[in-house]
């Protein structure tokens, strides 16, 4: 029995965490700085691994290697409600495939978890300037109004930071009042 409370036990403090769509969300986004941020809504556990690319998606479940893809694994449990930085020289971020190095003329992030780099299990959140930052997502993945199209090269959530995950989420997606953009902004998280 001891045996085998052991190994239940290790197993459990080292699974990584799958997330859903809506389990986080990038909350600000500097193309000048190669950072972006994101706030988790779920504890995440030690080794959870979240990849980030500038990549556009091409509406299937596999996103090209051409652009930056970057690997964030949690250093330990994360609460929920904590906001991450990340560039390519942040701390528990590697550098995946390529450089990642957002345009100043019009990018995004798109969020997802995966096997590995490129194979999408499953898109989590992004944001960008328009669509064609985005590419096209495939279908019952990331709808419209989960994810944000802010119109210009880089972006803040001012809004509130109170509330249920999924109305904080919805409030995330929704740039009127809740979003300070520009061309040349640095990250306020």
């Amino acid at each position: 029995a001891f045996c085998f409370l052991t190994l239940f036990y290790s197993n459990s403090t080292n699974a990584q965490t799958t997330l859903s769509k809506g389990d986080i969300a990038i909350v600000g986004y500097s193309t000048g700085d190669d950072s972006f941020a994101f706030v988790t809504f779920v504890e995440l556990q030690t080794g959870t691994e979240i990849y980030f690319t500038d990549e556009e998606a091409d509406g299937d479940f596999t996103i090209g290697l051409g652009e930056g893809h970057l690997l964030y694994t949690a250093p330990s449990v994360i609460s929920a409600g904590t906001v991450i930085t990340g560039n390519a020289n942040a701390t528990n971020f590697t550098v995946a495939s390529s450089s990642w190095a957002p345009g100043n003329s019009g990018d995004g992030v798109i969020a997802y978890q995966g096997n590995s780099v490129g194979n999408v299990t499953t898109f989590l959140h992004a944001v960008g300037e328009d669509s064609g930052d985005m590419g096209t997502f495939p279908t019952n993945t990331l709808s419209t109004n989960e994810y944000l199209l802010f119109g210009s090269d880089d972006g803040n959530y001012t809004g509130t930071t109170s509330g249920t995950a999924a109305s904080l989420f919805s409030a995330i997606n929704t740039l009127s009042g809740n979003w300070t953009v520009g061309g040349s902004l640095s990250l306020d998280a």
